[in-house]
């Protein structure tokens, strides 16, 4: 905490077989780091709740991220060619930033400190997606809207972004919308998607059917004002109800 700068992120991973003088320990590298963001592996204080394998939102207001491996392993291993695809890599990128989220995503180097072909790989697909798409997941915001089967939902500012993966054909109807519909486009060749809102429901009309994307596309929907749900929507179902 006192040679090398600026730390931003403290990352505690196993503390076997107990914490690490937690509360001593922690206040002490937030004296040396007053900024520091701290994970919730060595107790109180950490400002960060974190699951492995898994994507498990934190309660809204909780920073958090999901931290995934791009095959089974989190180091090298030569025998496990059970290697995610680049839509996977989106599917759990969209999921983590629709809850407000941030994906650690794992790569495992060889022995010599290069990256598998097969990581890189993915990576490589899954960044030209985000170079196109990118503007619904940085400072993106907790979405309103919950799932569906079509793909996931991100927001930030007036916008909703429509991430379809699972293709609906020509027409998607976007339920249980609030705010009045002001455009609809495709992130990143910016072409006008036509619409039509008939009360609490959005429709899209001519949508590329197959996909233009072989990973997923993007429908950027303005809104006046913060998007919303009509009921809000807390659970699987759509709508759903406080679980009690």
């Amino acid at each position: 905490m006192t040679q090398y700068g600026r730390i931003d992120y403290l990352w505690f991973d196993g503390c076997i077989p107990s914490n690490l003088q937690s509360v001593e320990a922690n206040e002490e590298m937030l004296r040396l780091q007053p900024h520091l963001l701290i994970n919730e592996r060595n107790g109180e204080p950490w400002h960060v709740q974190i699951s492995e394998q898994s994507i498990k939102p934190a309660a809204p207001g909780v920073p958090w991220e999901a931290c995934m491996t791009l095959n089974e392993n989190w180091g090298y291993h030569s025998g496990d060619t059970h290697w995610k695809q680049p839509l996977q890599v989106i599917q759990m990128l969209t999921e983590a930033a629709s809850k407000a989220g941030n994906l650690l995503l794992n790569v495992g180097p060889k022995s010599d400190g290069t990256i598998p072909t097969e990581s890189a790989n993915v990576i490589r697909k899954a960044g030209a997606w985000l170079k196109q798409n990118g503007e619904s997941i940085y400072n993106s915001s907790r979405s309103p809207f919950t799932w569906n089967n079509w793909g996931r939902v991100t927001t930030r500012g007036s916008k909703i972004y429509l991430h379809i993966w699972n293709s609906p054909g020509e027409e998607l109807c976007f339920a249980e919308l609030k705010k009045r519909v002001r455009s609809a486009r495709v992130l990143g060749s910016g072409v006008n998607v036509a619409f039509e809102q008939k009360g609490d429901r959005l429709f899209l009309y001519g949508l590329p059917v197959p996909l233009s994307d072989p990973i997923a596309i993007t429908v950027v929907v303005e809104v006046d004002g913060e998007p919303e749900a009509i009921t809000p929507q807390t659970s699987f179902w759509i709508p759903g109800e406080p679980v009690t």
